[in-house]
């Protein structure tokens, strides 16, 4: 996982008041991103109806240095334009930019799955969901102080265990 995607897929259970901070900037960044590649796709389909446009004058023009008759189809001037270099470049470009719009948003859509979740957790949090229980009397404290520790130094290990790997 990207640094990108861990800004909008992780939420850290300590700090929810964090993330709640951070989640309007993430998503006014994100939806700026995907503004200005709705910009930049928009800008390259422009290119590429210039290029058909430019490729179909010339073909109009001299025919034959495209290898047609004098008298050609419609049909036959629009495989050319297609099948022209000039053309392939421009289409390619168009097809990154829609992939970019396409990414960022389905990021933007990630941070409102994020959104929710964080409702829910923070309805969680209030219930007491995250609480830890309580022991009653000197001993019990003990022995769940005890137990707490052996928990947290087995998770520590399976950490250590899950890096090396």
């Amino acid at each position: 996982m990207n640094e990108l995607e861990s800004d909008f897929l992780r939420i850290d259970l300590d700090r929810l008041e964090v993330e709640w901070v951070n989640q309007p900037i993430l998503v006014y960044e994100y939806n700026k991103k995907a503004a200005d590649a709705r910009l930049a796709m928009d800008e390259s389909k422009q290119q590429l109806d210039v290029e058909y446009a430019e490729i179909d004058r010339n073909i109009r023009e001299d025919p034959k240095l495209y290898g047609l008759e004098e008298k050609t189809t419609e049909a036959g001037i629009k495989a050319c334009i297609i099948e022209s270099k000039a053309y392939k470049v421009a289409q390619k470009e168009m097809f990154k930019a829609k992939h970019k719009v396409d990414i960022l948003n389905a990021i933007c859509i990630a941070l409102e799955h994020k959104k929710r979740a964080l409702e829910n957790l923070v309805t969680l949090h209030g219930q007491a969901y995250f609480s830890e229980p309580r022991a009653k009397g000197a001993g019990n404290r003990e022995l769940m102080e005890t137990e707490t520790k052996r928990h947290v130094r087995s998770l520590g290990r399976k950490r250590l265990e899950e890096e090396k790997e």
